[in-house]
């Protein structure tokens, strides 16, 4: 009956559009990610030297004979 072949041919449709293939990705976005991405590390990073450093701020190490480097 023609009720039924209609709903048939929507799935068949809708299944054949979500097979196409994905949009070219933008370029701008992905460098654009990338680049926050890279800027919350140093973020993370500086605040973590921060938390280690010594008195005045500055990061100290001392080699196991008592030297400063």
């Amino acid at each position: 009956s023609p009720l039924v072949e209609r709903p048939l041919l929507a799935t068949t449709v809708r299944a054949s559009q979500a097979h196409q293939q994905p949009e070219t990705p933008d370029w701008r976005m992905t460098l654009k990610t990338i680049r926050n991405g890279v800027h919350k590390i140093d973020m993370y990073l500086n605040a973590a030297l921060d938390l280690l450093g010594g008195e005045d701020g500055r990061c100290h190490f001392m080699c196991g004979d008592g030297n400063d480097s």
